[in-house]
Order: structure tokens, then sequence, then C-alpha cells
């Protein structure tokens, strides 16, 4: 698997895992809705092309490269042998739809799509203990400094639902009710 160019490479595994139908369609949306990238960079997909699609891969757009490997979302005991195949490819950067789905072994800068913030609150509700401590290392890896705290409003919603502050100060109020204000999330309230 040599690559001849540096490549955007877009993590679709999970689209070959039973009950992931939301996840799947999103981030196979995302790759059929991009364009060639103008900057040099290859488009690359990572599937599991052995398995079963939940969607068909003849749906991705023709500039998109597709990469076949054998390691599931969750086999982290072959993180090394995906962080082979991901330098393989020359990866600028990965993209990677769900938390929990994050490899240990990283050979390149990472973006992970947050669909909601529950189990970053509450891990027990990522499963069991396993995908709890990944959890938790996943969620500790998160450069918040680097990253937005919001998006801007959209056109015809309320100011005010875009506003971080407010959103903190709910996330904090919940926090100090589930732990009595205590604990090493109860977070000083502002205002």
């Amino acid at each position: 698997m040599a690559a001849d160019r540096r490549s955007i490479l877009i993590d679709a595994r999970v689209n070959a895992l039973p009950g992931a139908h939301g996840l799947a369609r999103s981030v196979m949306q995302l790759v059929a809705h991009m364009d060639e990238p103008e900057d040099g960079l290859a488009l690359r997909v990572l599937v599991n092309p052995r398995q079963e699609q939940i969607f068909p891969l003849s749906g991705l757009p023709a500039h998109a490269d597709v990469i076949g490997t054998d390691v599931t979302v969750f086999a982290q005991r072959r993180s090394w042998e995906l962080a082979r195949q991901i330098r393989a490819v020359d990866a600028a950067v990965l993209y990677i739809p769900y938390p929990t789905f994050t490899p240990l072994v990283r050979p390149c800068p990472f973006v992970v799509t947050v669909h909601d913030c529950t189990i970053e609150s509450n891990v027990s509700f990522a499963g069991g203990r396993i995908r709890q401590a990944l959890t938790r290392t996943v969620t500790a890896m998160a450069q918040p400094g680097q990253s937005g705290r919001y998006l801007p409003p959209l056109p015809g919603r309320a100011e005010s639902h875009a506003d971080p502050e407010r959103g903190r100060r709910q996330a904090v109020r919940a926090g100090d009710r589930r732990r009595g204000g205590r604990g090493p999330r109860s977070l000083p309230a502002t205002r």
C-alpha cells in the first residue's frame, strides 16, 4: 500500500458494524459530499471490505481511494498494525466518526466527531469497562484549546442557543446536582 501523495484518511470501518446505521450514514455521506482536495492531497477511505457493508462502497465518489483493512473498529489489540496501514497511505490527517473508535496508536493528527456528550459526561453509557476506559482516554486526549467551543448560530436560530457560557452554566448545574457539588468534574459556576 504505497502512497504516491499525502492523504486525508476517512475511517469508514463503521460501515461494516451491525447496528451503526446512523454513524455509517454520516461518514459515508461526508465522503460522498467531499470534492477532490485541491491542495494535492488524496482522499482515501478506510473500510473493512470483506465484511458486509451497511451502505454500498459504490456510492463513494470516483476520486476517493478505498483502502481495505481487516482491522475492525473494536480491535484495539491490533492498533500497531492499523497504525502501519495509516502510515503507509501517508495520512496528513485521520478523521474518526466516533470517539470510542479512536485507534490507540495514531501516526498522524486526527479529528473526532462528537455526536453528543452523553458518554463524556457519564462514561457508563459507553458500554463495558474496556470501552469506558477507552472513552476516558480519548476524552483526555482532546485539546479544547485547539478546537471550537461552540458552533455559530444558524440562520433563524435564537442567539441565546449559541451562547457558550449558557451551555457551560447548564452543564455545571447538572453536574452539581449529580455529584452534590463535589468531585473532580465539579466546576465553579459562572455569573
